[in-house]
């Protein structure tokens, strides 16, 4: 997906093709990052889907035959893996592996990375596109509700050198911000009594208390009662 750049972007593109007779090329306006993904996301015929930045570049040639050994036995919806970092700013270091693991407390206050992560389509058919609304966050949006519907599957594998200085590196997405909260609490709300958000109980006491969320006075007393089991899950857990 090329957004008419004024670069050779295309001359280079046309000279993998004659290597890559599949390759699908495209180039139109789009509005912004996620409405050029989700376009592609239409052109897209494969199994899979995999989404990477002009600036990002995958870790080395082995990494999709890697994937592909991985995915083929037990086709996961969405597996994931590491990004190395290619740069330095105030946050991180040239070189550092990001970022590991996640469980439903750290996805909860940090994102993966999008060029770690490989969706089966059948996530995107079911759940829907990416949220142009988050101009910045929206790869962020849709992993907090892939999380609420599918298991995710690690792989401690670096997929890609992911460049420091992205759109994405040291913005503020004030949307997502906003309705992040109030997203949270509608993509896991039949999962808000579970045992899984004892250590996540915070989110939910701030949504019950919390005013200028935009959530619902009905949902809100709905975030209470949740809150007062996790929190008695909680002290019982603690008093063995």
């Amino acid at each position: 997906m090329d957004g008419l750049s004024t670069d050779s972007t295309i001359e280079i593109l046309e000279d993998f093709k004659r290597q890559l007779p599949s390759l699908k090329i495209k180039q139109e306006k789009d509005k912004g990052i996620y409405d050029a993904m989700n376009k592609g996301l239409d052109c897209a015929q494969g199994e899979y889907l995999y989404f990477i930045g002009s600036d990002d570049t995958l870790y080395d040639k082995d990494v999709l035959g890697n994937i592909f050994k991985l995915l083929s036995p037990s086709q996961p919806k969405i597996l994931y893996g590491n990004v190395r970092m290619q740069g330095s700013n105030q946050w991180v270091e040239d070189g550092l592996i990001h970022a590991g693991e996640f469980d439903l407390k750290r996805l909860l206050s940090h994102n993966i990375s999008h060029q770690a992560i490989f969706y089966h389509r059948s996530v995107f058919d079911k759940l829907g596109r990416y949220n142009t609304t988050y101009p910045i966050f929206a790869d962020y949006d849709m992993n907090l509700r892939c999380f609420a519907n599918y298991s995710f599957v690690y792989t401690d594998t670096i997929i890609a050198n992911f460049k420091v200085g992205g759109a994405s590196t040291g913005l503020a997405d004030t949307a997502f911000d906003k309705d992040k909260l109030k997203n949270i609490i509608n993509y896991f709300h039949t999962q808000l009594f579970s045992r899984a958000f004892v250590d996540c109980r915070l989110f939910v006491q701030r949504a019950a208390f919390s005013a200028g969320t935009g959530i619902s006075l009905l949902t809100r007393l709905y975030c209470m009662l949740a809150y007062a089991k996790l929190k008695t899950q909680a002290l019982l857990a603690w008093s063995r």
